[in-house]
């Protein structure tokens, strides 16, 4: 399948949009997994080079919600593990979780304390989800074409969407990025 640096800015557009052909070298006939996958690890190259910062913010964001994923699991076992009597096994798996398990000193006081992680787990988890799907839609094609313009007016250049590959236009959004902050930075400066 073809790299960032081998599809233009128009063919990322469409892969952003749902559009997976671009992609596919002749040839090819990758799974619709192998096209997700690859369509993903695209997303994360583009987000890496054009705004590292923001890469990075949603890189601890889907770790927080793979950590509130495997809490909410491991605390369905211990109500598992509850339910079959083995309430030593659950402490020590409390205790990992970095719950203190001193005052927990009968049997019914660990499954009280399952009970209220879990629902506070699920509960973080649900509000997780409910944030990620309250995100704006944005208009793709719209947005590209307003970053488009707006670097060619920073730069004074012509971008053409046709020939540009996206890894080239991603490393002009990056220095578009820093040119806007240098800007902002000297014109702090003159007031």
């Amino acid at each position: 399948m073809k790299r960032l640096d081998q599809i233009t800015i128009n063919e990322w557009i469409d892969v952003l949009t749902g559009d997976t052909s671009p992609l596919v070298a002749a040839g090819e006939q990758p799974t619709e997994q192998e096209l997700t996958e690859h369509v993903a690890a695209l997303c994360e190259e583009y987000k890496r080079i054009a705004t590292p910062v923001t890469a990075r913010r949603d890189l601890n964001l889907a770790e927080d919600r793979v950590k509130l994923e495997m809490k909410a699991d491991c605390l369905r076992l211990c109500r598992f593990l509850c339910s079959a009597g083995e309430h030593e096994r659950v402490r020590d798996i409390l205790r990992e979780l970095g719950v203190n398990v001193a005052r927990l000193t009968t049997d019914e006081k660990v499954e009280s304390e399952v009970r209220g992680l879990l629902n506070m787990a699920d509960y973080d988890l649900k509000r997780a989800r409910a944030e990620m799907k309250s995100l704006p839609k944005v208009d793709i094609r719209a947005s590209m074409g307003e970053e488009i313009a707006t670097l060619m007016t920073l730069f004074r250049m012509s971008i053409d969407p046709n020939t540009m590959s996206a890894a080239i236009y991603a490393h002009l959004v990056k220095q578009g990025i820093e040119r806007v902050k240098q800007l902002k930075k000297a014109a702090q400066k003159t007031t």
